[in-house]
């Protein structure tokens, strides 16, 4: 058989051998939830929320013209402090007196991988988020975080407050693993490798099953061919019967 394969060819082909193709997209689907759900330890987020008020570090001149001026600048003068204030809680001193504070002695460079403090459309709220395989003590964390922001980020910037918008949550369900995108990715990989295999099959298949791939494979003109012993019998057969057909019509005249 020629090796290049059409898409019409390939799709008689995994039409043919569809039970492969199915058999492996339901194995590897169900191999991909079992793992998800015995063997991926299961994550819990806890979200907690504050605003800094740095109004009090910033004084305004009296000239109204310049209101715009005045508001465009402090709009980006917030995004930059936005910046600092999720370096200064992702600093070693502040991770290391969250990690005393908190009583669960976790490492500051493990801690700092566990949290994501995001600024919410780049304003002065940051909302900050413990991911841990105990809900607990991901609530416990996210709370500690919480409340040293409010004495850490005013000892750096004099002037500046912080106050708690939302406290930590302690989560009910896992936030991972999502076993619906774990099976559904087992789905898809299970329907490549079937079809992969079953053009494996037929690329290394080397027996000849029909006159066109004779003629694809050796290049050469067929001049005849000899029918297979099950078409002869069906051309024996047919005879035979076309036959008892008629000495039956003969005898009955």
């Amino acid at each position: 058989m020629n090796n290049e394969i059409n898409l019409v060819e390939l799709a008689l082909l995994v039409i043919k051998k569809i039970w492969i193709v199915v058999f492996s997209t339901l194995l590897v689907g169900i191999l991909a939830f079992l793992y998800s759900y015995f063997f991926v330890v299961p994550q819990y987020q806890s979200k907690g929320m504050i605003y800094v008020d740095n109004s009090n570090m910033v004084s305004f001149p009296t000239d109204l013209s310049l209101s715009k001026d005045i508001q465009y600048a402090d709009m980006v003068a917030s995004q930059r402090l936005a910046t600092i204030y999720i370096e200064i809680l992702k600093s070693q001193t502040f991770l290391n007196m969250v990690s005393n504070d908190s009583g669960t002695d976790i490492p500051p460079v493990k801690l700092s991988s566990m949290m994501t403090i995001l600024s919410k459309n780049d304003t002065e709220i940051l909302e900050i988020t413990v991911t841990y395989t105990n809900p607990h003590v991901a609530s416990v964390l996210a709370e500690t975080i919480l409340e040293n922001s409010k004495t850490e980020i005013p000892r750096i910037f004099k002037g500046g407050s912080v106050q708690i918008i939302d406290h930590a949550n302690v989560p009910v369900r896992p936030s991972s693993p999502n076993h619906i995108k774990y099976t559904a990715i087992g789905l898809v990989l299970g329907l490549m490798i079937g079809v992969s295999i079953v053009i494996a099959m037929d690329l290394f298949d080397n027996r000849v099953k029909n006159q066109d791939d004779l003629t694809s494979k050796y290049d050469y003109p067929i001049l005849g061919s000899i029918p297979s012993s099950i078409s002869v019998q069906k051309v024996l057969k047919a005879q035979f019967n076309e036959k008892s057909e008629g000495e039956r019509a003969t005898y009955y005249n």
